[in-house]
């Protein structure tokens, strides 16, 4: 296997951060990379306490420039801040 990196133009990785508002248990992250990740070279980790018990979280509906993270339950008020790290294979 052969891993390029650091190539300008040609996004191999990325970060960032995301919401999930109170009431929802999906939302859409646009990932910027040149090729989509694979769902086991995505992280997310949670950066906060929801008021509510979220349950799992997952990610789906991988795409060339999107994918969705999801959790299992409402988060309650104060929402399930989380960041995320993804890189092509």
């Amino acid at each position: 296997n052969r891993r390029v990196q650091h190539n300008i133009g040609y996004v191999t990785e990325n970060n960032g951060a995301g919401t999930l508002l109170s009431g929802t248990t999906s939302l859409v992250v646009t990932h910027g990379m040149a090729i989509a990740p694979t769902a086991d070279s995505i992280t997310i980790t949670g950066n906060a306490a929801t008021s509510n018990d979220y349950g799992n979280v997952w990610v789906d509906t991988i795409t060339a420039t999107t994918f969705a993270v999801n959790v299992r339950s409402n988060p309650g008020a104060s929402n399930f801040d989380f960041g995320w790290y993804a890189h092509s294979r």
